[in-house]
């Protein structure tokens, strides 16, 4: 279907002369996030992210949606705002802001007028619960960081007695630097601590009726952090009387997954659900199902026993079941989970996408969804109603075709998608760059990637795929290359390169690669096993695992799926071949990493540097000052997209191709070639209804003459 009317996409690029995706292009990006609706329905607010590419930073602003009125700033400044919240009754707005130096707790009226700072806590605050008698909140914050000697200056030195020595944003976690749980009066503004301890604590929330504080602690064993158990508590809303309250599954845990998910009350009071561990084996890889706890007697009962994981739960307004994301094969819908039956799970919305957040209101719910074709806009469920357009400039570019990528590898079936150029003539063998995602339990999702855009505009076959290993096909396809990195999900990527150039659309003589995380990883795979690879880039990544324990993240991950390096060394050796057999590489490669990345430390991206610079392979070492894995300076990250152009256009071409560049372009699309447009395709749709029409005339005539014999030769046998 899209090689038979790929001249029509061509068409409309031509004629309209869209400007294609560039760099600038990113400034332009509004990311929506975080949804929340008042208890009276009548406001919605999210969180628009944008790239503010003269002051080098990232700037969070809160919106408000009121009644059917457009959308609006609800704090009209260039400062940073994110995490709104409502009191219970409605009246006013909390947020997180840094506009006074570090993240503190502000609160505003519904209505407007000015901020208020609710808090001035030393190194800022993470995340906050406000209680439904709006008199008090608790918050978590950071204790412990070192303090320098008062007369000299100097620190003092760091003394590390946990299993988990460092960890990315936080460093080396040294005596007793720990999350804690604060409350503070809102009248007074006088804080006290209510938990202790040199372990971690995430989601304090207050229960509906005020009583309770639920939260989420990792305190098992002598060393906490050798796990990945993270227990549910509850204590009095004064701190006291804290007690654990899960008996069975605790809730998702782990360096590799980022931060848990919070436990969500029902408005009653009476129960409490928590996305829940199933597995201890490959964690990253195990669907997590949901633990609801009665809080009168204790008891517990799972619910979603499904093959996929549910996640960003909450409770229905009447109570009667639960909300949340479930996430599938490059995609995720809104659904609804049963309370009664633990394996009912109803999918609300449809059509490929990504659902990323969503709010209930007393009638629907609104939610957040992006397509291949449209990054994320707010819709109502049900009617799917639009509510945002945040992104119209993307109208006024050309956009590269989409093409569905499904093929067998060792007779399976491996899914993942493409972007080509517009205006790709039929027949033209592209250059292809293979994208290899994170995790590696994670996927390429349906959704629009402008960076894929901006390569598309530049002439490539964008193809993201992804293998065995990834998520979102249940635990066995997830769990497939358990011990076994770089194998089955190499071979996975090499039939895709097969797919590319038996389809026609990649010039096997120009294919390239580049991932970031584990992504990087698979980059270190390939080059190392496919000589097809012309140029490589290898993002916060390493080739020698068993270099790389003790001095990133993941002890306990390595201990529970690889097992100890000295009793599981065949594991490491097998798995860290792009570095021990560097002499398999012969690709061009530049490594890049984030100077204080904790997550992958960039001694597994210079330990590959230096190989490839011993074997006198062409190769390049870029390190992002002062950033951790996930890099936060925009200019930084514009850097990697055209580094890398450059390293695969040199390599390829023997000559730089540029990103394209930003061309004068009116603020809207010009009117006569809209109407050209209009025209042309008006007259290819008239054309072919009057031939269709022709045949089916001719069809019905000699249907009508064939009736005209029968009823003939019926008269002439009377």
């Amino acid at each position: 279907m899209i090689l038979k009317y790929g001249f029509l996409f061509g068409l409309i690029c031509i004629v309209l002369a869209l400007k294609p995706f560039s760099l600038d292009d990113f400034g332009e990006l509004n990311q929506l996030e975080s949804v929340v609706v008042s208890s009276d329905d009548k406001i919605t607010l999210y969180v628009a992210s944008q790239m503010d590419l003269k002051r080098d930073k990232t700037i969070r602003s809160i919106w408000k949606i009121e009644d059917d009125s457009k959308p609006k700033k609800l704090i009209d400044n260039a400062d940073n705002h994110w995490n709104p919240s409502f009191s219970s009754d409605g009246t006013w707005i909390f947020y997180l802001s840094d506009v006074s130096g570090d993240s503190q707790l502000w609160r505003i009226n519904r209505n407007g007028g000015n901020s208020t700072r609710i808090t001035d806590f030393e190194g800022g605050i993470i995340k906050y619960s406000i209680s439904p008698d709006q008199k008090s909140a608790v918050f978590l914050a950071k204790i412990g960081k070192m303090i320098p000697n008062s007369n000299t200056g100097i620190l003092p030195p760091m003394v590390i007695t946990r299993f988990q020595s460092v960890r990315d944003g936080d460093g080396f976690l040294y005596g007793n630097l720990s999350t804690q749980i604060f409350s503070i009066d809102l009248e007074t503004k006088s804080h006290s601590q209510l938990s202790f301890g040199s372990f971690d604590n995430w989601c304090p929330t207050y229960s509906p009726n005020g009583k309770l504080i639920s939260f989420l602690s990792k305190r098992r064993g002598k060393f906490p952090d050798k796990n990945y158990f993270i227990d549910v508590y509850l204590m009095d809303a004064n701190g006291r009387n804290t007690k654990k309250v899960n008996t069975k599954s605790g809730v998702d845990g782990g360096p590799d997954l980022g931060e848990p998910e919070c436990p969500v009350w029902s408005l009653d009071s009476q129960f409490l659900v928590w996305v829940t561990t199933r597995s201890q084996r490959c964690l990253q890889c195990t669907p997590s199902g949901l633990t609801l706890l009665d809080i009168s007697n204790g008891m517990e009962r799972e619910l979603a026993d499904v093959d996929a994981t549910i996640k960003k739960i909450a409770w229905a307004r009447d109570g009667g079941s639960l909300l949340g994301i479930m996430y599938g094969d490059q995609e995720s819908q809104l659904v609804r989970v049963s309370l009664g039956d633990a394996k009912k799970v109803d999918v609300l919305t449809s059509g490929a996408g990504v659902v990323s957040s969503f709010a209930i209101k007393s009638n629907g719910i609104v939610y957040l969804k992006g397509t291949q074709e449209r990054k994320d806009d707010l819709y109502e469920y049900p009617g799917g109603r639009n509510l945002t357009f945040s992104n119209p400039w993307i109208l006024e570019r050309s956009m590269g075709i989409n093409v569905d990528v499904s093929f067998s590898s060792d007779n399976n079936e491996v899914h993942g998608m493409m972007v080509i150029p517009c205006d790709r003539k039929e027949g033209a063998k592209l250059p292809l760059l293979i994208r290899a995602h994170g995790g590696p339990a994670w996927q390429f999702f349906k959704e629009l990637q402008i960076e894929w855009q901006v390569y598309a505009a530049s002439g490539y076959a964008v193809l993201g795929i992804n293998p065995r290993g990834s998520s979102g096909r249940g635990f066995e396809w997830a769990n497939s290359i358990a011990k076994n990195w770089g194998d089955l999900d190499v071979k996975d990527v090499k039939r895709g390169i097969d797919w590319a150039i038996s389809k026609g659309y990649a010039d096997p003589d120009r294919i390239v690669m580049g991932g970031w995380s584990y992504g990087g990883f698979l980059t270190n795979y390939m080059i190392a096993s496919d000589s097809r690879i012309k140029a490589a880039v290898s993002g916060a990544a390493s080739g020698n695992i068993l270099g790389m324990y003790g001095i990133d993240q993941y002890a306990s991950t390595y201990d529970s799926d690889f097992g100890a390096p000295w009793a599981n060394f065949e594991v490491y050796e097998r798995i860290s071949f792009p570095f021990l057999k560097a002499n398999r590489i012969s690709t061009p490669t530049l490594f890049m990493c984030g100077g204080s990345d904790y997550n992958v430390p960039c001694a597994g991206s210079q330990q590959m540097y230096q190989a490839l610079q011993n074997l006198n392979i062409s190769t390049q070492l870029v390190i992002y000052p002062s950033q951790h894995h996930h890099l936060s300076v925009p200019s930084y990250s514009l850097d990697v997209i055209s580094r890398s152009a450059d390293w695969f256009n040199i390599h390829i071409s023997g000559k730089t191709i540029p990103i394209p560049d930003p061309v004068p372009q009116p603020n809207h699309l010009d009117q006569g070639k809209l109407l050209i447009v209009f025209i042309v395709l008006s007259t290819i749709f008239f054309a072919t209804t009057l031939v269709l029409s022709f045949f089916l005339w001719r069809a019905s005539r000699r249907d009508d003459s064939k009736l005209e014999e029968e009823n003939t030769l019926i008269q002439d046998y009377d």
